[in-house]
């Protein structure tokens, strides 16, 4: 939770968030975590699979969040 609340305070507050050295470890750890797949996630995966579309699963951001899936359409990814 230490990464979640330096972005949200160097995103939107616009203060420096956490000291410098503890940046990179609360990054390491907040993405080292697995993500946790829901039924719903499941189940629009499997609609925009049954469309035509090819949905890539748990995508990590540079920000460290996971995207639950993104698609690609006439050359956009939306997610």
């Amino acid at each position: 939770q230490l990464h979640q609340w330096h972005l949200w305070q160097t995103k939107e507050k616009s203060h420096p968030g956490l000291p410098t050295e503890f940046q990179d470890k609360s990054y390491d750890i907040f993405t080292s975590k697995e993500p946790t797949v829901s039924k719903f996630q499941c189940d629009v995966v499997a609609q925009l699979s049954s469309i035509g579309l090819e949905p890539k699963e748990e995508v990590l951001m540079g920000s460290g969040y996971r995207i639950d899936a993104i698609v690609e359409v006439n050359g956009k990814t939306f997610g």
